[in-house]
């Protein structure tokens, strides 16, 4: 540490700052001060504290931003009538939250429009739509819509709650079953036949806009309902409850890419409900062979798959570039999904007795369905034998051994 002695002014090097230090020149004592510098460059020092003033501007920043993250994921909205428990989920326009009707009790999901979007009429106007369109559906694998408002800035609509998983949550799990495809995509082209009956296109069908609702959470079974739900790009053909017929763009390309259809990627105005069939296709694709139909794909009879040769002609006819060589509605694509589905039965079923009237048919149908039943009695009968000959054996030798002793 350099410094210079109070009297005579000479320069010396100090080794220790706190005791005093006697100058080898005038013999005058000398405190060196505790606040001397370190020997830097001037230019050194403007640098670092350059970089101290950014770092504490970016730490303030950084403290802000995630204030404001905290609040957006924890404010919940108040909404009169109902009590919001807390978020379940959160997507690019809007929120959902699982709350309870407080007149009722029922548990409800409310969608609520996102703070900073709520400041454009447009996306308000989407919002809007959305809800007008799911409450012109009354079917069992399309969510419903039970009501719908604002409260000041605050755009919601209340749907019914439904307990389960996403498809793209059970695609992530393992691989699906034929069965089990077909029963997932029956109910998805259920709920588009329903949609597309009343004019409206979803858009932007995906595994993540697809719910699973199980009974008491058994995921090793079938679901007990396929619910499509997320109509946020939903496209309204010429209805006249659309308020906002003119709210999609030309030219715009609107959905998510991997599954959206050919035409869909140029013009999200222009399509129609083969769009979706194209979607539902890309979903039956993934369902079975865990991978997406992108570039020059394989079916699954090219990749080795034990899977019927049906299936690929089904995925081949809805996977059609042209929208003119794929299913023209939901039914003929539900009708060729239920063929298979039969003739996967037919060949599961055991082939006894061939040829045989329908009496004995249904005597071997009661049989199969109670064999476990006769297998328990026939077993109680063997174990009931068998401790009747034990106790008589033992009767037998108590006799023997007591005409033994008479004796």
């Amino acid at each position: 540490m350099r410094s210079s002695c109070q009297s005579c002014h000479k320069e010396f090097v100090a080794l220790r700052s706190t005791p005093p230090f006697v100058c080898g020149a005038c013999q005058s004592r000398t405190r060196v001060p505790s606040s001397t510098k370190l020997g830097l460059h001037p230019a050194l020092e403007r640098r670092m504290a350059a970089q101290d003033s950014s770092q504490r501007t970016r730490k303030t920043r950084l403290d802000r931003s995630t204030h404001f993250d905290f609040k957006e994921m924890n404010l919940l909205p108040h909404i009169p009538g109902f009590d919001i428990a807390y978020q379940v989920g959160r997507g690019a326009m809007a929120s959902v939250y699982r709350a309870r009707e407080k007149k009722t009790g029922r548990l409800v999901a409310i969608k609520v429009l996102s703070q900073e979007l709520a400041q454009r009429a447009d996306l308000i106007a989407r919002f809007e739509r959305e809800a007008c369109a799911l409450k012109s559906l009354n079917c069992d694998n399309v969510v419903a819509v039970l009501d719908a408002g604002h409260v000041d800035d605050v755009h919601y609509f209340v749907m019914e709650f439904i307990d389960g998983i996403t498809l793209r949550t059970r695609i992530n799990r393992g691989p699906i079953s034929l069965n089990e495809a077909n029963f997932i995509m029956s109910g998805i082209l259920k709920g588009l036949k329903d949609a597309h009956r009343h004019g409206i296109i979803h858009r932007d069908l995906k595994p993540e806009n697809v719910l699973l609702a199980y009974n008491d959470s058994n995921f090793s079974i079938l679901p007990d309902r396929v619910v499509v739900v997320d109509f946020g790009l939903v496209g309204i053909a010429g209805l006249a409850f659309d308020p906002h017929p003119n709210l999609t763009k030309s030219k715009v390309t609107m959905g998510t890419v991997n599954y959206m259809a050919p035409e869909q990627h140029v013009d999200a105005k222009r399509v129609d409900h083969r769009s979706d069939l194209y979607s539902a296709g890309v979903i039956l694709f993934e369902m079975l062979t865990s991978d997406l139909p992108l570039g020059r794909y394989l079916m699954p009879q090219e990749r080795g798959l034990a899977l019927p040769a049906e299936i690929d002609a089904i995925l081949g006819k809805s996977l059609a570039r042209n929208p003119n060589q794929r299913y023209s509605s939901a039914d003929q694509f539900l009708a060729d999904l239920a063929a298979v589905e039969s003739q996967e039965d037919a060949n599961r079923a055991p082939n006894v007795l061939p040829y045989c009237d329908s009496g004995t048919r249904e005597l071997q149908k009661l049989f199969f369905k109670t064999r476990y039943a006769w297998l328990v009695l026939v077993a109680g009968l063997f174990f009931a034998v068998g401790v009747r000959l034990s106790l008589s054996k033992s009767s037998t030798n108590i006799s023997q051994k007591q005409a033994l002793g008479v004796k």
